[in-house]
């Protein structure tokens, strides 16, 4: 079976996922006989947009950072596909969250290249830099992704992907990275910008001067 029809395969599975509003991100892949992988968890979806998966995503992620004795987290990094049904609709199946590296603004995170085989992960390796908020305020600076880098292969990132910034002013800045035509937007108000493109396969983004 193509990788193609493994994919379909899983999001068919993915079906029976709950639509709890649980503030959790967990989403448990498992494996049921003769069916394959089965996800399941409130993040799974579907959802009718990116716009609406990442504002839900960052509503949820906002909320448990906000729970009393929660620990700072810098953000999280997600696994997207098509619904199988509607291709206009959306599904998580992976979301793991963002590690900083140890000096300046460049941040990793782990998800699986096939979510056929969920423990799989492969190191995704970010970069990143602070920019000032769109917003303005002189104290509040907003993370940005530099660089899509699969450390395993160390060649570009080639899957659909989100990446959620938590930044100190409590704000959530989304962003959605498309494979194919390896395209990196941020979604402002209801409206995803493209902000960069990795032109190479060294995983570096080149600003656009238009999302700037």
């Amino acid at each position: 079976m193509g990788r193609a029809a493994c994919l379909v395969f899983v999001c068919l599975v993915a079906m029976n996922c709950s639509s709890s509003n649980a503030v959790s991100m967990s989403i448990r892949p498992r494996a049921v006989p003769n069916k394959g992988i089965q996800y399941e968890g409130p993040m799974v979806g579907p959802y009718d947009s990116f716009t609406e998966m990442a504002q839900v995503a960052c509503q949820r992620m906002s909320a448990l950072q906000a729970q009393p004795g929660q620990r700072r987290r810098p953000g999280y990094c997600a696994l997207m596909f098509s619904w199988p049904s509607d291709s206009t609709k959306w599904a998580f199946l992976h979301i793991s969250e963002m590690t900083s590296e140890p000096a300046g603004g460049g941040m990793r995170c782990a998800l699986p290249e096939d979510p056929v085989h969920p423990d799989d992960t492969s190191p995704l390796r970010l970069g990143g830099r602070f920019v000032p908020s769109p917003s303005g305020e002189a104290a509040s600076s907003t993370w940005r992704p530099t660089l899509f880098l699969n450390e395993k292969t160390a060649e570009s990132w080639d899957y659909d992907s989100m990446l959620f910034s938590l930044e100190d002013s409590g704000s959530c800045t989304a962003y959605a990275y498309i494979g194919f035509s390896r395209e990196l937007s941020v979604l402002r108000g209801d409206d995803w910008v493209p902000i960069g493109t990795v032109y190479n396969d060294e995983g570096v983004v080149h600003a656009l001067k238009t999302g700037m």
